[in-house]
């Protein structure tokens, strides 16, 4: 059994992200396009003993049990019988509740480091499933690159990721409560999805921001838009500068896509007053070693 493995664990970002109605249960139907991005955290994990111990050197992020590497460690466990521990160091650098998958992305590399550490050998599909126990977009971060989510987000279908582009990634500071974010949408039930081709539809959606003309939109920006000015005004300015821009997840983050370099580079400039300003690129997966430094 090998016993210390680095990982990146890459951010998510929202291309599209549609909630389709209320689930039973409180959970929520939506369509989205996820993309990973090269913005990540990078854990080292060290396997054995007994039970869970998570740092962080960010130390508003709760390293208890409810911190979604414990979590996901636990899941990990029960589902193996394995009566084993792991202790998890994380370097944080996503934004934490800023809609870019942070904590889900952590949970990620949890899974994907024990099934090394204990080698389980499990395939990425039974990962998947035991992060679906653990959160909507850990599935995702497990597998990266670029899907369309249905469902709660965990039922994937893979799409070619963007190349060539980047993206600035800009955060103001602002935290959204997920939860609170769903409740002002009041969205109704939901019965049967649409019927429309899960690929075709990802596809068009990924074509449309190489083209810098999104026909996209996230069902989070209008009430949080309207909790939150200052979000609304990242967003424009970032089409000001020439941008397709949008939030991502739900909230506050939100990013924009330049097709030129120089205009990116003054939208850089010009965001410096914000909290949290990095450009970044799309990326082809999620989870990946860490290189040596």
């Amino acid at each position: 059994m090998a016993d210390l493995l680095t990982l990146h664990a890459r951010a998510k970002i929202n291309l599209h992200l549609r909630v389709l109605g209320r689930l039973p249960g409180g959970y929520h139907a939506l369509e989205t396009v996820y993309h990973s991005v090269d913005l990540s955290d990078t854990l080292t994990f060290s396997a054995g003993g007994s039970g869970v111990t998570v740092e962080c050197d960010d130390d508003t992020i709760p390293t208890g049990p409810d911190n979604l590497v414990a979590r996901a460690a636990d899941a990990f466990f029960r589902f193996t019988g394995t009566a084993g521990g792991l202790r998890a160091s994380i370097k944080k650098r996503i934004p934490a509740g800023a809609g870019l998958g942070g904590g889900s992305a952590d949970a990620a590399a949890t899974l994907v480091a024990l099934n090394r550490l204990y080698e389980t050998r499990y395939p990425v599909a039974v990962l998947e499933r035991l992060g679906a126990s653990v959160g909507a977009d850990v599935p995702f971060c497990i597998r990266g690159g670029a899907a369309r989510g249905f469902g709660i987000g965990t039922e994937l279908t893979p799409l070619e990721p963007l190349t060539g582009l980047h993206a600035l990634v800009v955060n103001p500071g602002i935290h959204v409560d997920t939860t609170s974010a769903y409740r002002a949408l009041k969205a109704r039930p939901v019965g049967h999805g649409p019927g429309m081709n899960p690929t075709a539809a990802g596809a068009a959606i990924l074509r449309a921001w190489r083209e810098a003309a999104p026909a996209a939109v996230n069902s989070f920006e209008e009430p949080v838009f309207a909790a939150h000015r200052a979000v609304r005004e990242l967003r424009d300015r970032l089409r000001a500068h020439g941008a397709a821009a949008m939030m991502t997840g739900s909230g506050s983050t939100v990013f924009g896509v330049f097709q030129d370099a120089e205009a990116l580079a003054a939208a850089r400039s010009a965001m410096s007053d914000q909290p949290f300003v990095v450009v970044t690129s799309f990326a082809g997966c999620g989870v990946v070693d860490a290189r040596p430094s």
